[in-house]
């Protein structure tokens, strides 16, 4: 029951906090639609600017408890105080609750990023518990760090779905410094969770849509149509980053979207989207709430 048989999603190369937001979010619905129950927990583990400060508090914070800890931590903590915090064991966790919080001594670039993808969690209505113990014990992860828990399984394997930002991984490998984040998902555990009722559910029949949008209002409004695609059953991209108009469309086109949704100022305040036949470049409004229904339309 220790294997963790897993698939995973991830995004490589996007280091904004909407990256982060759509991997957590893609993994929620997932969960949801199959009918599984648990809880979303989150935490900020830091980057190599404030992790370092962090990490020798935590040191000393362990030697002056290291009689609680457990045989295995007590004589190796000093390599990686971080894994006590992510360590099962009763007492272990005892320790881990008054030992100092990463998520209270973050960077102001740290601290921006966890309070944008908080913000966007919030905004997808993803429920969320944030638990300041959450931790990675490896280096190459940095900032958001997340799990799906459940209280039906065994406290040492509650855990059914686990993910990070790992931008450190691709340049440990030998690559460039590439940002990435993504999650794994548990097959034997995610079974184990399953609801006996019938958990099916019906795709439209629609083809897939690349969301542009201009400008903070139309980004927002943008993710809530997307959030309401998905919801149908209609894939839906959009650009994790702020980029320009054409930038945008030229990603709608090597996505092999059938449809372009563009929103900017004037949509945002018409209530509606501009639809784009990516085929023929051909273009008509459609109001925001009949999206879905004009893209399954027949054509």
């Amino acid at each position: 029951m220790r294997e963790f048989r897993q698939f995973g999603v991830e995004v490589i190369g996007a280091a904004d906090a909407e990256a982060d937001v759509e991997v957590i979010a893609l993994g929620n619905a997932y969960y949801r639609e199959l009918g599984v129950s648990g809880r979303l927990e989150i935490n900020s583990i830091g980057d190599g600017e404030c992790r370092p400060e962090y990490r020798e508090e935590l040191l000393a914070y362990l030697e002056a408890n290291v009689d609680r800890l457990r045989d295995e931590h007590r004589e190796h903590f000093r390599e990686n105080p971080l894994r006590v915090l992510d360590c099962k064991d009763e007492a272990c966790r005892a320790v881990s609750e008054g030992a100092p919080k990463i998520s209270d001594r973050l960077c102001e670039p740290c601290k921006a990023h966890f309070v944008q993808v908080l913000e966007g969690l919030e905004r997808d209505a993803v429920p969320f518990v944030h638990v300041s113990t959450l931790v990675r014990g490896l280096d190459y992860y940095i900032r958001t760090a997340f799990e799906w828990v459940s209280d039906a399984l065994p406290p040492g394997q509650a855990t059914f779905g686990a993910g990070g930002r790992y931008d450190g991984l691709a340049e440990l490998l030998g690559g460039p410094p590439t940002p990435g984040v993504g999650f794994a998902l548990g097959l034997d555990r995610t079974l184990l969770l399953l609801d006996t009722g019938d958990s099916s559910s019906e795709t439209p029949d629609a083809d897939g849509v690349f969301i542009v949008s201009i400008g903070d209002r139309a980004r927002h409004a943008g993710r809530r149509l997307a959030h309401d695609l998905r919801e149908k059953g209609i894939p839906a991209q959009m650009s994790f980053a702020e980029r320009p108009l054409k930038a945008q469309l030229r990603m709608a086109d090597r996505s092999g979207a059938a449809f372009a949704a563009i929103i900017g100022d004037r949509e945002v305040d018409d209530g509606s989207v501009t639809m784009r036949l990516m085929a023929n470049g051909s273009q008509e409004p459609v109001v925001m709430d009949e999206v879905a229904a004009w893209i399954s339309r027949p054509r």
